[in-house]
């Protein structure tokens, strides 16, 4: 489960609260009044958690056929959160109708190739030419 993360340490606290509260959305919204624990996300609401400093060659998504680099994949959204003492990405990429792959991070934590690409993303919709 979610609260784990917060626990043994390897999260900051209100980064670990900000991914429980999305676990659990997640959960209401397809849960369909399953026991908690036996909740299922694979193959249809993954979350990754990119924890420490990576370099961008080393960000590849296992869930998506033929692993892509996440530099090589087309966002349906990039969302940052403020958390107070920290900031978070949210990258959402769906692989197919049935998946969505939410992957998180601390920003700040990527290399900087891998930052400019997220805060592109971002400023997608401001800088559209549609």
């Amino acid at each position: 489960m979610v609260g784990g993360l917060g626990l043994e340490g390897s999260l900051p606290k209100e980064y670990s609260d900000h991914i429980e509260e999305f676990f659990l959305g997640l959960y209401e919204a397809l849960g369909y009044g399953q026991d908690i624990e036996a909740f299922p996300l694979a193959g249809m609401g993954e979350i990754i958690i990119l924890d420490g400093k990576v370099d961008s060659d080393e960000i590849r998504i296992p869930v998506i056929p033929g692993k892509p680099d996440l530099l090589d994949t087309w966002p349906e959204c990039v969302e940052r959160y403020d958390l107070g003492q920290m900031a978070v990405y949210k990258i959402v990429l769906m692989p197919d109708n049935d998946c969505v792959v939410n992957i998180f991070s601390e920003v700040g934590q990527l290399d900087k190739k891998v930052e400019n690409w997220l805060e592109e993303q971002l400023d997608w919709p401001d800088t559209s030419i549609i």
